[in-house]
Parts: C-alpha cells; sequence; structure tokens
C-alpha cells in the first residue's frame, strides 16, 4: 500500500473530524458529565489519537520506501541520511517502527542495486493490492445495489398496501356522505313538521289566551264569592249568638227600655261570643301557638338561627382575624354583636307594634280582637322595618362596650354583613306572635347544661363561664336551641382594660363590679 493511498483513506473517513466532534462534546458537556464520565471520554480521545499516529507512522513508512526507489534515478536528500530526523519527528513515540523505517531508507540508500532489484517486486504487490481494493469495493457496491433493490419491492408493497386503503377509505367516505345527506334530509323534514306543530300550537295558544284569563277572572270572583259567604256565616252567627245573649237578658231582667239601650251591646265591642263557633275562631287565631304561621316561621328562623353559628359566624371571624389575632376577643365580638342585634330588634319591633296598633284601633270593627287585627297586619307585613337604622345602634353599643377592641383605624363595620342578618332574623323572631329572644348571659355565671355546650378549649372541671360564644334560643322558658360557652378555672367580673387606641375621652370606667353588672344589663336588653 503506497502512502498516498493509506493518507487517502484517513482523509475520507474524516477521522480527525470525528476526533474534532467528540472533543467539542466534551467541552460542552463538561459541567453537565459526571467525573468517571468525562475521564471516559478523555481516554477515548487519546486511543483515538493513538490510533490516528499509527496510520500516520504506516504512511511514513511507505513515503519512505518510495522514497528508497526513486533515490535511484537522482541522488537522495540529505533528509534521509540522517536517522535522527524520524526520531525527532517522533518524539512522542520514540518506540515506534519510525526509527527502524529510518534505518532502512539508509541502508536503501547504502544499497542501490539491490532495492533497484526490489522495486519492481513492490510495484508488482501494489498493483496487485489495489486490484483487491478494486475488487472488493465492486463487491461492496453490487451488495449495496441489491439491498436497494430489495428495500425498492419492500417499499413497492407497502404502497400497493396504502392505496388499497385509500381505496377503501374514499369508498367509506362516500357512504358516509350519502348517509349524512340523508340524514340531513330527515332532520329538515323533521324540523318543518315541528315548525308546523309549532305554528298550529301558538295559533291555539293565541285562541286560549282570552278563555284563560276569563277563567282568571272567574276563580278570582269566586274567591271573594267564598270570602263574602265566609264573613256572612261568621256575621249571621255572631247576630245569633247576640239575639240568645239578649233573649237570656230579657228573661232574667225586667222588660226596661231603658236598660235594654243602656245594654245592648256594639257590634265593634263584642270580642267573646260564647258559641261553639266563636271558640272555632279563637283556636285558629293568629295569636294562637298552634297557628300555621307560627308554626311555620318557628321552625324557619330556629334554622336560621342555626345557619348563623354555623356559616355566618365562622365568616365573621375569618374577617376579625385578618385585623385582630385575639381569638376571644373576636368571639366576644360576635357574641356581642348578636345580642345587640337582638337588643335593637326588640326595641324597633316595640316601637313599631305600638304604632300599628294606634293605626288599627282607629278603624278596627271586626269580628276578631284589637291584638288578633294586629297580629294579622304584622305577619302580613313583617318586612317593614328599618335595617340599616339597626346595624348602626348595633355598632354604636359595640362600640360602647369595654371588653371587647379591635385596633386604630378598624371599625365594627367590618362585619357589617354578620350583623345585618343577625339583625333580620332577631326581627323576624320578634314579630312572631311567641316571640323568640337570647337568653341572659353573664360572664362568671354558673354553667347551665340545659342551655350552653362547652366549647373545644373550655375546662370541663370549671364551674363558672369564662366567656359566651354563641346564645341559647329561647322561647319563655323553653330552650329551643343550645348555645355555646367556654368554661374556665378563675373566671370573674373583672373586665379587661381596653386598648388605648380604642379608648374614648367620653367612656367612663369603674372598677366597681355592680356598674359592671348594670352596663352588662342594660347592653344585653
Amino acid at each position: 500500500m503506497s502512502g498516498r493511498y493509506g493518507l487517502g483513506l484517513m482523509s475520507q473517513s474524516r477521522e480527525f473530524s470525528r476526533m474534532q466532534d467528540k472533543l467539542d462534546n466534551l467541552y460542552d458537556n463538561y459541567n453537565v458529565n459526571s467525573s468517571c464520565t468525562n475521564i471516559s471520554k478523555t481516554t477515548d480521545l487519546i486511543e483515538d489519537n493513538a490510533n490516528i499516529q499509527k496510520k500516520l507512522y504506516g504512511s511514513l513508512e511507505n513515503i519512505a520506501a518510495e522514497s528508497c526507489t526513486k533515490s535511484i534515478l537522482k541522488p537522495p536528500c540529505t533528509y534521509y541520511k540522517e536517522p535522527t530526523c524520524y526520531a525527532s519527528c517522533c518524539y512522542p513515540f520514540p518506540s515506534y517502527p519510525c526509527t527502524s523505517v529510518a534505518s532502512a531508507a539508509a541502508a536503501a540508500i547504502a544499497a542501490t542495486t539491490q532495492a533497484a532489484i526490489n522495486s519492481d517486486l513492490a510495484v508488482r504487490r501494489t498493483l496487485t493490492r489495489k486490484n483487491a481494493e478494486i475488487i472488493d469495493i465492486s463487491n461492496r457496491f453490487k451488495k449495496d445495489i441489491s439491498e436497494l433493490e430489495e428495500k425498492l419491492n419492500s417499499t413497492k408493497l407497502e404502497n400497493g398496501g396504502l392505496k388499497y386503503e385509500l381505496d377503501e377509505t374514499k369508498q367509506e367516505l362516500i357512504s358516509e356522505r350519502v348517509r349524512a345527506h340523508s340524514m340531513t334530509a330527515a332532520r329538515d323534514a323533521d324540523i318543518s313538521d315541528l315548525k308546523e306543530k309549532l305554528q298550529s300550537a301558538e295559533t291555539k295558544l293565541g285562541s286560549l289566551e282570552p278563555r284563560a284569563e276569563l277563567a282568571l277572572e272567574l276563580e278570582k270572583q269566586i274567591l271573594l264569592l267564598k270570602d263574602e259567604i265566609r264573613c256572612i256565616k261568621t256575621s249571621n252567627a255572631i247576630l245569633a249568638d247576640q239575639n240568645c245573649v239578649q233573649a237570656a237578658i230579657l228573661r232574667s231582667r225586667p222588660a226596661s227600655p231603658c236598660f235594654l239601650r243602656a245594654r245592648s251591646p256594639s257590634p265593634c265591642r263584642l270580642s267573646r261570643p260564647a258559641s261553639a263557633c266563636s271558640v272555632k275562631l279563637r283556636a285558629t287565631s293568629p295569636c294562637a301557638p298552634s297557628h300555621c304561621t307560627q308554626l311555620i316561621r318557628q321552625d324557619l328562623l330556629t334554622k336560621r338561627f342555626d345557619d348563623l353559628y354555623s356559616r355566618d359566624r365562622l365568616a365573621a371571624m375569618d374577617c376579625l382575624r385578618a385585623f385582630s389575632d385575639n381569638y376571644e376577643n373576636n368571639q366576644r365580638i360576635i357574641f356581642a354583636a348578636v345580642q345587640g342585634a337582638f337588643s335593637a330588634a326588640k326595641k324597633a319591633f316595640c316601637d313599631w307594634k305600638i304604632r300599628v296598633r294606634s293605626t288599627v284601633a282607629i278603624t278596627h270593627c271586626g269580628p276578631e280582637t284589637l291584638e288578633e287585627a294586629v297580629q294579622s297586619y304584622i305577619n302580613r307585613n313583617v318586612d317593614l322595618y328599618d335595617l340599616p337604622s339597626m346595624v348602626s345602634q348595633v355598632i354604636i353599643s359595640l362600640n360602647c362596650n369595654p371588653k371587647i377592641r379591635l385596633p386604630l383605624g378598624v371599625s365594627y363595620s367590618v362585619i357589617s354583613t354578620f350583623i345585618r342578618e343577625a339583625c333580620r332574623t332577631a326581627w323576624e323572631m320578634s314579630a312572631l306572635a311567641f316571640p323568640l329572644d337570647t337568653a341572659f348571659a353573664l360572664d362568671a355565671e354558673v354553667f347551665d347544661e340545659n342551655r350552653y355546650r362547652r366549647s373545644y378549649d373550655s375546662e370541663y372541671s370549671a364551674p363558672l363561664i369564662n366567656h359566651h360564644i354563641w346564645p341559647c334560643l329561647m322561647q319563655g322558658v323553653c330552650v329551643l336551641a343550645r348555645g355555646e360557652a367556654c368554661t374556665k378555672r378563675g373566671a370573674s367580673l373583672y373586665i379587661r382594660p381596653s386598648s388605648p387606641i380604642r379608648c374614648s375621652r367620653n367612656r367612663s370606667k369603674s372598677p366597681c363590679p355592680k356598674s359592671i353588672l348594670r352596663s352588662r344589663s342594660y347592653y344585653c336588653h
């Protein structure tokens, strides 16, 4: 093999380019790879470099041999006369055969005659080697061509299968289009039928609307007639009772016209007839505890009171937690807000009820009593209340309460939503014939299990209440819903001093327990 052929193989294989790519990859991923990986890649580069140098030394040997054959025709260069030149060029690997090549070159220069004889054999060997390489390349080319032909045949088969599948897909698409067209036509026909039915129904509805209005008017008239008949029957029964009473009076007293005129009862003042009909009317009175309005509203308001505790109270506590980290203080604020809402609602309802009674008494002349008429009016107009004024009264009472406090710049209006809902519930509870109210509560009172349940942070052996969390709902002396309280040992009536930030100039504080009790009872009621 000639030196030029070896160099050409190395140039075609581009071993230096691959070595350079490996070096660039090692440099780029040096920080990403581990130490073992970097060491192994560096070792691979050294091995590739050694292989390349071996091939270069072989090419150098062949070039030196060729130079010996050329020296027959012309004098050899002085470069080949000195073997030390090869040793200096091959300094990193002095043990490689380059020194032997130099010595062979020197020997060839000395024995020119023998080199001339061997040159013919070297040329023949080179030609034989080149012919073998050409045959190898041609066989490799034929093998590549056969492989390409096999791949081409397989690709043709695959293309045939794909073409068959494409034809089947086209047929399926055509069939789906036909089916969709038929379904669209059927849908359009159904839509047209539905439109015709809708038009016919609209025409029928237009013709029946006057009849429906007439039927509604007739029903209203029928209800009015029934009410009139009921009132007439009631008045007849009352008149019959009056006649019975008058007959009894006439039988028991002397028949004096003056006496009869003086004792004749007025229809507006007969409020207690003694007949069975009057007993029946009195049983369905709106002031009766078994009245449907009382029962239904009492159940609904009890559920709303439970929702205030389980839902609205937690939302208000979350709102207060954003401004104050004192959990006990926040609980006291919520309890004081509920108590203040009930107090404001009761006060406002009493004033409103007095005005209603004075208004109804002017025109009242029916068979029912004045209290029943007032309660009926209240049941029908329970939503006539001034909610903003009650909310403002509750906020004012919270500002005057010495047991609760908030930071500077924070008003109790941050829980105005909870206060508004509590005032609305308290008003509707006060508007019942048998009103619902919260129990009187005072710090350091004896814990009553019938009215309250202990909180999770309570001391279960403590007999006194440290502070209330939620009030007890009562109807008279009956407990409808238990409240929640925190019991701790050492609970007393001592009022903690409020923050100086919340201090008001006109607020007076007295350490006397009696004044504390009086102020507490005033705010609770």
